[in-house]
């Protein structure tokens, strides 16, 4: 891996054998400091399901890859990894700059990282610019605070899925989703088995969301009813698909409208 230079793909999905160690050629000075990154023109990466690899190995990571390179970054399921590492990823603070550079990622998924919280939203929101898309799928951990600080700062976002985050409701006081139309390029809302997610919420997402939405999923949202559904009718003129997998009779009849 040392002399993979010109690597721009490392994808080891699954690879469960793979361990910190794989990484720890990071901690030697003249592969990086000398401005010979061993994987300077990584563009994407996918280490996801990788149960060997922690925040350890993700620091010695993020010491041979170039954060304005790098543009698509994988890492579901692994659980323990926490903020700050996977910061040195997305930003790259680990570079000695105390300033954050400037990431040039545009697709990030993170599914199933419970360890991640609203600070990594933070961060992505401030420092990733040209982000389009985000999976924070079953990451327990984040609010709506968090995707406030998403959805008003990503404005080139297009797939948002944020299904099974058990403490969202879209409509906290401290979370702002009040957005300028014109910044508005989100088609694909994925708000599936939030189980406190009501009518409220999704008259959040529908008014302030719902300008250039093609489809949404909020599959498995008990505490939503016909009225909430109807929101996402009113508001989401481009609206091409509406799954509600799970849901009662009423809501799955106004869906079947839409989706025949």
């Amino acid at each position: 891996m040392i002399s993979c230079q010109e690597l721009e793909c490392l994808d080891i999905e699954e690879l469960y054998h793979i361990t910190d160690a794989c990484f720890h050629f990071a901690s030697d000075e003249k592969y990086y400091c000398s401005g010979k990154s061993s994987l300077a023109a990584l563009k994407e990466l996918n280490i996801s399901h990788c149960s060997g690899i922690s925040n350890e190995g993700i620091i010695a990571l993020s010491n041979v890859i170039h954060v304005q390179t790098l543009s698509r970054l994988k890492i579901s399921g692994l659980h323990l990894l926490t903020d700050e590492s996977v910061e040195n990823l997305t930003v790259g603070l680990n570079k000695g700059n105390e300033s954050s550079i400037k990431s040039n990622i545009k697709y990030f998924e993170s599914i199933s990282c419970l360890g991640l919280t609203d600070k990594i939203l933070e961060s992505v929101s401030s420092n990733c610019p040209k982000i389009c898309h985000i999976n924070l799928s079953r990451c327990l951990n984040i609010t709506d605070q968090g995707i406030s600080s998403i959805l008003t700062k990503c404005h080139l976002l297009q797939f948002f899925s944020v299904s099974g985050c058990k403490l969202l409701t879209f409509e906290q006081p401290g979370a702002q989703f009040t957005l300028d139309p014109r910044k508005i390029h989100l088609k694909e809302v994925n708000v599936s088995d939030l189980s406190r997610l009501t009518d409220v919420g999704l008259a959040n997402i529908a008014c302030n969301l719902g300008q250039n939405l093609t489809k949404v999923d909020v599959s498995g949202c008990k505490n939503i009813s016909e009225n909430g559904v109807q929101s996402i009718f009113k508001r989401c003129k481009k609206l091409m698909i509406l799954e509600v997998i799970g849901l009662c009779h009423e809501i799955q009849a106004c869906s079947k409208k839409l989706n025949d």
